[in-house]
C-alpha cells in the first residue's frame, strides 16, 4: 500500500515578542484506502483531513503571578519556575482560546480538518485545574464544529504527555506575591474521565444516564470545571466511531449500565503502563482507524504526585494499597501538606467540607515507554481491520520522539530522543515517517534499568506517525 501525505493546513497564531506555542497541521491521507489489482496497480478510494496540536502545556492565568513590571516580579518563585522555559505560561490561555476560533473559523470555510489529535504535554505541568480547560475547551470545539455542514463527526482525539500523568512538580502561584504552593494532580484514571468525550467514554455530570458515569458519584462538580469555560461542557464520542480500549477496565465500561457499576471499572485501571491507549476505527470511511498511544512512563516513590481521592476509591482500594497519610484542604482548594493525617486516614472524609488528597505510589518521569503487551495488542486490532483484498490506513499518534531531530543530537540532548532507537527500528523493520517532535525520552534511564523499549510493528501494520510536525516559529 502506498500514501502519500501532503501539507493540508496551518493553524499557528503571532504574538509580539513570542514563540508559537500551538501548531496546529492538517495532513491530507490520499489514497488512504486502496485495492491493489493482479497487476500491482493501486486503484484509491477515499481520503480524509487530520489536524495536530501538541504541547500546548496550558497553564490557567488565574493561578499566574501576573505583576510582571512589578518591582518584586524577578525575585518571585512564579518567575524563577519560568525563566528559561520556553512554555508561554502567561499566554497560554489566550493562544488555546485563539486556536480554538481559527480552527472553527477554517471550518466554515471549509479549510479546517475532519479529526484533531492532542498528542500531550497538554498542560504545564500536569495540573488538574490547567486539564479541566483544556478538556472542556476541546468539548467546546468539537460540539461547535459538528454544528457545521460537513464536520458532523469531527472528533478530537486526546492523549497524554510526559507532563500530564503523575506529575509532583505541579504548582500554583499566588497573584498577589507569586508564591507557589501545591497543586493537586491527576491519574491515569482521572485523565479518561477528565477527557471524556475526547476518546474516551463518555461521561454525565450530575445526571443519571444508563451506561454512563455520573461524575458527581466521584469528585463534586467544581472538580470538574472553572470559570475558563464558564462551567462544564459536555461531548460525546462521534457517531461514526467504534473504539476499543487497551486497559481492561476501561473496555469494560461499554458492558455496564449503571453509574456506580461503571465507577468500579475506573477504580480498576491502575497506575500501570500504557493504560490510556485506544484504537478508533471510522465505521463511514472504510479503511482508516487511529491508534493513539499513551507513552507515558513512571517510577516507583514515596513522594509521588498530589491526587484528589474520595471515600469511594478509598473504601475500594485494597488495605496494603491504601494511603496511610492522607492530605486536605485549607478550605480553599489548597492543599496543605502539613494537614496530614497519619492516625486514621479514612476518618478524613468526616470533614466534609475539606478535600481529601493522597500521594501517588509512582511519579512522572521525562522518558516515554511502550511495553511490548501494548504493541501486541496495537497490532492486533491493526489486522482486526485488514481484509482480503484490502489493507487499513492506521493513523498512529503517540507524544514521544521516535527519531533524533539532527545529528549529534544523542550525545548532546540525550533526553529528547528515544533510547536505543538506531538498534530497535531496524530490528522490528519500523516503516514510518518521522515528522520530529517536541518530547522527551530519559535514555540514560532505559539503559540503567535495563528496560525493554520494543517498537515492534511488524508485518502490515504501516503508520503514517503524526507524531508531532515541528512547531513554526512566526
Amino acid at each position: 500500500m502506498r500514501t502519500k501525505t501532503k501539507s493540508f493546513a496551518s493553524v499557528a497564531l503571532m504574538l509580539v515578542l513570542a514563540i508559537v506555542l500551538i501548531s496546529a497541521m492538517s495532513y491530507s491521507l490520499t489514497p488512504g484506502v486502496s485495492f491493489a489489482a493482479a497487476d500491482g496497480t493501486i486503484t484509491a478510494i477515499d481520503e480524509i483531513s487530520v489536524g495536530h496540536m501538541s504541547d500546548i502545556h496550558y497553564f490557567p492565568l488565574s493561578h499566574c503571578y501576573q505583576d510582571v513590571y512589578g518591582p518584586t516580579y524577578k525575585d518571585s518563585e512564579f518567575y524563577h519556575s519560568t525563566t528559561g522555559d520556553t512554555k508561554l505560561v502567561l499566554e497560554s490561555g489566550m493562544v488555546l482560546n485563539a486556536t480554538i476560533k481559527q480552527i472553527i473559523a477554517d471550518g466554515i470555510a471549509k479549510k479546517a480538518p475532519q479529526y484533531l489529535i492532542a498528542s500531550g504535554d497538554l498542560s504545564k505541568n500536569g495540573e488538574r485545574v490547567a486539564l479541566i480547560d483544556v478538556a472542556n475547551s476541546l468539548r467546546y470545539l468539537q460540539n461547535e464544529m459538528r454544528k457545521l455542514d460537513g464536520y458532523e463527526n469531527f472528533q478530537v482525539f486526546a492523549t497524554v504527555g510526559n507532563h500530564d500523568l503523575y506529575n509532583h512538580n505541579g504548582a500554583l502561584y499566588s497573584q498577589e506575591d507569586g508564591k507557589s504552593r501545591p497543586a493537586d494532580m491527576i491519574t491515569a484514571m482521572q485523565f479518561a474521565m477528565i477527557f471524556a468525550g475526547l476518546g474516551f467514554p463518555e461521561v454525565s455530570l450530575d445526571t443519571a444516564e444508563e451506561g454512563r458515569l455520573t461524575l458527581t458519584d466521584y469528585l463534586p462538580a467544581e472538580y470538574w470545571y472553572s470559570n475558563y469555560t464558564s462551567g462544564y461542557v459536555a461531548s460525546d464520542n462521534a457517531q461514526n466511531l467504534e473504539i476499543a480500549y487497551y486497559s481492561p477496565a476501561l473496555a469494560q465500561i461499554a458492558n455496564k449500565k449503571t453509574s456506580s457499576e461503571i465507577l468500579d471499572c475506573y477504580f480498576n485501571v491502575g497506575d500501570g503502563l500504557n493504560q490510556l491507549t485506544y484504537f478508533a476505527s471510522l465505521t463511514d470511511k472504510t479503511g482508516y482507524s487511529f491508534a493513539i498511544i499513551d507513552s507515558s512512563d513512571r517510577e516507583e516513590t514515596d513522594s509521588g504526585a498530589l491526587v484528589r481521592i474520595s471515600q469511594k476509591e478509598f473504601d475500594k482500594m485494597p488495605a496494603s494499597s491504601q494511603p496511610k497519610t492522607v492530605y486536605l484542604d485549607n478550605g480553599n482548594s489548597n492543599v496543605e501538606i502539613d494537614l496530614a493525617n497519619p492516625q486514621n486516614p479514612g476518618e478524613a472524609f468526616n470533614q466534609t467540607e475539606k478535600a481529601v488528597y493522597r500521594r501517588t505510589p509512582v511519579q512522572h518521569i521525562t522518558g516515554g515507554r511502550i511495553t511490548t503487551e501494548c504493541l501486541d495488542w496495537v497490532e492486533i486490532q491493526c489486522n482486526k481491520q485488514n481484509t482480503a483484498n484490502m489493507e487499513e490506513t492506521i493513523i498512529s499518534s503517540f507524544h514521544h520522539n521516535v527519531l533524533p531531530h539532527f545529528a549529534q543530537e544523542d550525545d548532546i540532548l540525550t533526553d529528547f530522543t528515544l533510547g536505543i532507537h538506531r538498534k530497535a527500528l531496524p530490528r522490528y523493520g519500523y516503516p514510518l515517517l518521522p515528522h520530529g517532535t517536541y518530547a522527551r525520552v530519559r535514555r540514560y534511564v532505559l539503559y540503567r534499568r535495563g528496560r525493554s523499549h520494543p517498537l515492534r510493528f511488524r508485518n502490515r501494520l504501516y503508520n503514517q506517525l503524526l507524531l508531532a510536525p515541528p512547531l513554526s516559529h512566526l
